[in-house]
C-alpha cells in the first residue's frame, strides 16, 4: 500500500470507530469502489490504539470513577447495595449488564451470521440500512417528546444489551443500536454521547489489546512503515479530536438526523454496488 493509501485506510478505520459506522462499510468502499486490497491488521491495531487510548484519555475522570467504584465493591460488597449504591457504582453496574450480551453476540451470532452468504451480499446490507435509517428516525421523534433522563436506570441496561445483539451483524454499528436504545429508553442527548461512548471505550480497549496480543504494536510500525505510521497516527488522533470535541459540544436531534441521512446515503451504496 502507498502512503496516501494508508492514510485513507486510517481516516476511514477512524470514522468508524468513532461514528456509527460498521467497519464493513469502510471494507466495502476500500475493495469495491477504490478496488483497494483489504486493510491490514497491522493498520487496525495502529487505529484502534490511537482511538482507545484518546477516548480513555477524553473520559478520564469517569474511568477514575469506575476504578474506585469497582475496588470499593470489591472491599465492601454491601455498599453495592440501592441504598448505599454510589452513581459510579451504578454506572458500572450497567456496563457489566450490557456486555454479556455483546461478547455472547460476538462468540455466537457473529460466526454464525458471517458465514451466511446472503447477510453478506449487497440488497441484503441496502436493506439493512434503510432499517437502522428508520430506527435513528423513530428514536430522535420519541426522544424530542419528553425532558429526558440523566442517570442511568439499571433495568434498562437489559433493553440495551438485548439490542446490541444486533450489532453482531457486521453492516450494523454497535454505536448506532446504542444511540437508538438510550434514545427509546429517554436519556438526554448529553447522557447518550457519555454513556454510549464509554461503552465504546470499553470496546475498543478490548479491540486493541486483542489487536496487541496477535500483531503487536512495534511489529506494526515495522510492517506500516515508520514514516507511513506516523502519518496514520496523526490523522487518526486528529480526526478522532475533532470528532469527540463536535459531538460533545453538538449531539442534539440534528446528529440523528444527520446519521440517518448518512444510513440512506449507504443504503444506496450498496443498492448501485448490485448492478456495477
Amino acid at each position: 500500500m502507498t502512503t496516501f493509501q494508508y492514510l485513507v485506510e486510517g481516516f476511514l478505520a477512524t470514522l468508524a470507530a468513532i461514528l456509527p459506522i460498521p467497519q464493513s462499510l469502510v471494507s466495502d468502499v476500500s475493495q469495491h469502489l477504490l478496488h483497494w486490497n483489504k486493510s491490514s491488521a497491522e493498520l487496525a491495531t495502529l487505529v484502534s490504539t490511537v482511538c482507545a487510548f484518546y477516548l480513555v484519555y477524553f473520559f478520564r475522570y469517569d474511568f477514575l470513577g469506575l476504578l474506585s467504584a469497582l475496588l470499593k465493591s470489591i472491599v465492601k460488597p454491601a455498599s453495592l447495595g440501592s441504598e448505599q449504591r454510589s452513581l459510579d457504582q451504578h454506572t458500572l453496574l450497567f456496563i457489566l449488564t450490557v456486555f454479556p450480551f455483546v461478547f455472547v453476540g460476538a462468540a455466537y451470532a457473529h460466526p454464525i451470521l458471517r458465514e451466511i452468504e446472503i447477510f453478506n451480499s449487497f440488497p441484503v446490507r441496502a436493506v439493512i440500512y434503510l432499517g437502522v435509517a428508520l430506527g435513528l428516525n423513530f428514536a430522535k421523534n420519541w426522544n424530542k417528546r419528553i425532558k429526558g433522563l440523566n442517570h442511568l436506570k439499571l433495568g434498562d441496561a437489559f433493553t440495551i444489551g438485548a439490542l446490541s445483539l444486533l450489532a453482531s451483524y457486521d453492516g450494523i454499528s454497535w454505536l448506532a443500536i446504542l444511540w437508538i436504545g438510550f434514545a427509546l429508553t429517554n436519556y438526554h442527548f448529553e447522557s447518550i454521547f457519555k454513556y454510549s461512548y464509554i461503552l465504546i471505550t470499553v470496546e475498543l480497549v478490548t479491540i486493541m489489546l486483542n489487536h496487541l496480543r496477535t500483531t503487536g504494536f512495534v511489529e506494526s510500525l515495522h510492517a506500516v512503515g515508520y514514516l507511513n505510521a506516523i502519518a496514520v497516527i496523526v490523522v487518526s488522533l486528529t480526526v478522532v479530536y475533532m470528532l469527540m470535541e463536535n459531538l460533545q459540544r453538538t449531539m442534539n436531534e440534528a446528529t440523528y438526523k444527520n446519521t440517518r441521512n448518512w444510513c440512506i446515503l449507504c443504503a444506496l451504496f450498496y443498492g448501485v454496488m448490485v448492478f456495477i
